[in-house]
This record gives structure tokens, sequence and C-alpha cells, in this order.
């Protein structure tokens, strides 16, 4: 990715704060302008992509057809705002982080589609999964992602489940999986870029793509669609390690995660009915192909736990019943007690 940029607004220290910033972000080639008269100068020697501009930094509308997107910096001081009704705005005075996203996401939906399926990468797909509902899939999940960004990977969790259940404790982006769907639907729309819009930074600073939000997001997509988001994630992403949260039902969606993930960790806790929901479960033709990528770990550990018997799957981890702990607290818990063994799994991706 390699952009080109102008900025031009008439605010000197603004507009240096607002470079510094945008300049720590890889791909940007900026240009800054505290006039017209220069930016169009430059413009006799320079294509730009992207203008960034203060619609007051001149008294009459400008011409815009020269650049690929361009995004109007308003705020309520602003003056000629009106004369870019029809022109894409973003907050002036807010996080840099947010005004970056926000271009690289509208400019990403112009650039092009770039994914190639075919290169090789080493991003690994570790899907988690339990076919019993409140094993604590999500919390293991969560715990697993942060530990491997402790160990210094870039690391992208993802939510499968109908309802994203992560914003307990990170907060929830505007769009992700979704966006992502529509990005490999549409040729036009540059997928990595888009990826890098989504993102954002989660607890203990793993990179997380907001879930599903509303059931009619989740039944809207196909398998087929699910297969080429995460394919071109593993393929077209800086990841090292992405962690998929899925849902206990093994639909079309989440059966395409769990064939295309490099790893299966199963999720177990004990009890009757638990027991033979699991046992069900790996009895399936389709989960006996797939036993070879799987791991065992045990939630809910107290004395007298009943576990299934003859899983015959290693187990890396038996993690103890936290209570009424909150989430972040279980998660925070569990990876400084060390009761599951990362360098196992990492031993088989």
């Amino acid at each position: 990715m390699n952009i080109s940029m102008a900025i031009a607004d008439p605010d000197k220290e603004y507009l240096y704060r607002l470079t510094e910033v945008l300049q720590q972000n890889r791909g940007l080639n900026i240009s800054a302008f505290t006039s017209l008269e220069n930016l169009r100068k430059a413009m006799e020697n320079t294509r730009f992509d992207v203008l960034l501009f203060d619609p007051d930094i001149s008294g009459e509308r400008i011409s815009l057809f020269d650049f690929r997107l361009a995004v109007c910096l308003y705020s309520e001081e602003c003056r000629g705002a009106e004369l870019y009704r029809d022109c894409r705005k973003v907050l002036k005075y807010q996080r840099v982080s947010n005004i970056y996203k926000y271009i690289l996401g509208e400019y990403a939906d112009k650039a092009g589609y770039s994914m190639d399926l075919d290169s090789r990468t080493d991003t690994r797909l570790i899907g988690v999964y339990s076919p019993c509902g409140g094993a604590g899939k999500t919390t293991l999940s969560l715990a697993l992602a942060c530990r491997l960004r402790a160990l210094g990977n870039r690391v992208l969790f993802l939510s499968l489940e109908q309802f994203d259940s992560s914003p307990v404790v990170q907060e929830p982006g505007e769009e992700g999986i979704t966006a992502l769907v529509e990005a490999v639907n549409d040729e036009k729309i540059n997928f990595r870029m888009k990826l890098t819009a989504v993102a954002r930074h989660g607890l203990e600073n793993v990179d997380c793509l907001t879930g599903f939000r509303r059931l009619v997001d989740y039944e809207a997509v196909t398998g087929d669609e699910i297969s080429r988001v995460l394919q071109a994630l593993k393929k077209d992403s800086d990841y090292q390690y992405i962690v998929v949260d899925m849902e206990s039902n093994l639909d079309a969606v989440n059966r395409e995660a769990f064939r295309l993930a490099d790893q299966i960790v199963l999720v177990e806790k004990p009890g009757e009915t638990a027991n033979h929901k699991m046992k069900t479960f790996l009895e399936q033709a389709a989960v006996q192909e797939q036993k070879e990528k799987m791991l065992l770990i045990r939630n809910f550990a107290e004395n007298g736990s009943a576990y299934l018997k003859g899983a015959k799957l290693p187990v890396f981890g038996v993690v103890h019943h936290y209570g009424n702990l909150s989430l972040k607290n279980v998660i925070q818990t569990v990876n400084s007690s060390g009761e599951y063994d990362a360098d196992q799994l990492l031993g088989r991706l």
C-alpha cells in the first residue's frame, strides 16, 4: 500500500500535529500545504491520490476532480463547508487515528481489489469451538489471543458468533466482519486497506474485528463468503495468528471456519449434558476427518469435575472455575496462572 496524500489547511499548528501523527502509518506519502496556491504548484509535478482539506483553504470551491478521493475536514468554525455539501466529510477535531481509518476505509472502496489467494503466507488460523454453549469459548479465545500477543506476535481476534459477546471487554466498532464480506464481494474494494480501516485495538492491544450485531446480517452471510473472507485474511493480511471465536452450531458459516482452521481448540466443560454433546460431536464423520488438528482445553475445573473419558485428543490445558470474577479479570488470571500451554499449541502450527 502506497497512498500519496495532500493535506491543505491554513492552520499551521493543526497541520503540523495532523501530519506528524499520520506519517507514523505505513504506506502514506504525505505532503502538507497551508495555501491553495502552493497545493496547485505541487500538483503540476505530482499526482495525489487523496486530498484532505479544510474548506476555508479558499473562499471559492476548489476542483476535486484531480483526486481519487477528496475529504473535507469540517468543524463548527468552518465558513466554507456549505461549498462542499456533496463531498465526503470527516470531523476535524478528533483522534487522528479515527481520521486515518475513515480515509483508509473510503479509499479502499476506490482503490481496487488486490488479494492474491495463491501467494504464500505465515498467517495461521486458530478456531476455538465447543458443541456446548456456555463452555467459555469467548473467554478462552480472548485469553489465547492476548497470550499470543504478549509473546510478541501480530494477532487478530474475530468472532463468528451470531451475537458477538467480546464487546463485554472491548469497545465495538461500527463495522467489522460485515465490511469484509462486502469487500470480498466487490472487486473494486482493496481488501487489505479495508481490513486496516475496520480492525481496531482491543483488549491487551490485540487487533479485533466487530462481529455480527444483527441477526439479519448473520443470516445473510453464506458459507462461501466466509470462506473467501478467511482465505483473504490468511493470504492478504500482516497477522501471524488469527483467533476465531466460533458459534456452537456448525452451520455453513462456522463449518467453513472449522475446515480452514490450521488448529482447532476444543473447549470442554464438565457435566453429563456437556459430555453427551462432546461425545456426539466427536463421532461425526466430518469431525473425524479433522481430528488431527484438534487440541482439548478443559474449562471450569473443580474438585471432582467430570469430563468426557476416551476423547483421545491431546489436552493442553485445564482451567479452573473462577466464579464471579469479571470476564476481563478471568482472562488476565488464566494467562498469569499458566493453566494452559501456549507453546504446545504453537508447536503444532
